[in-house]
């Protein structure tokens, strides 16, 4: 028998998220390099993105992970650690 603490997705909201966290990390990650000089490519459509379209999205993306946060069970580690993560990155996507 597969002991369920060695299993790494067992919901399908744990693959979403997971999903999302790389999405959200190559968003912030691939822009950052390029502009050190890391890498040579670039996510062509981040350039022509607006900064106003760009903050709104951290704030999506940071309210699914406060939602996400909530949702993991208290007992986790993680659970206090999403939440807040999440509120940053929702108070730094609605600051004007």
């Amino acid at each position: 028998m597969m002991n369920r603490k060695a299993m790494v997705f067992t919901r399908p909201r744990d693959t979403i998220s997971f999903v999302v966290g790389l999405c959200v990390a190559a968003f912030g990650l691939v822009p950052l390099l390029h502009d050190s000089g890391v890498i040579g490519f670039n996510i062509p459509f981040i350039d022509k993105l607006g900064v106003e379209i760009f903050i709104w999205l951290v704030a999506i993306f940071g309210a699914y992970v406060v939602v996400d946060g909530f949702i993991e069970p208290p007992a986790h580690k993680l659970h206090w650690i999403l939440i807040v993560v999440g509120l940053v990155l929702l108070v730094v996507g609605l600051l004007p």
